[in-house]
């Protein structure tokens, strides 16, 4: 069977609890966590670092980042399979 592409979005223990399974199961291609992330649950993006998985901050790319690094974002983001 292929292995769907999977982006992640989302925060905290839940997120990471599905991005396990991902990462184990599918193919999680970047995860996308909440910034600034909450401090009253376990971070996203550090568990993305643990596994060498991809993590963005959409919020740089997209409000006064690069465009064009936003744009290749939502095109990898609009061809996987999103959690929010």
């Amino acid at each position: 069977m292929n292995k769907k592409n999977v982006v992640l979005l989302g925060k905290g223990s839940l997120a990471i609890k599905v991005a396990n399974w991902f990462f184990e199961n599918e193919n999680l291609v970047a995860v996308v966590p909440d910034m600034p992330e909450p401090t009253w649950t376990d971070s996203l993006a550090e568990w993305a670092k643990s596994k060498n998985v991809p993590y963005f901050n959409l919020m740089t790319f997209c409000n006064g980042g690069s465009i064009l690094l936003c744009f290749m974002l939502m095109v990898t983001i609009s061809s996987a399979y999103i959690l929010i």
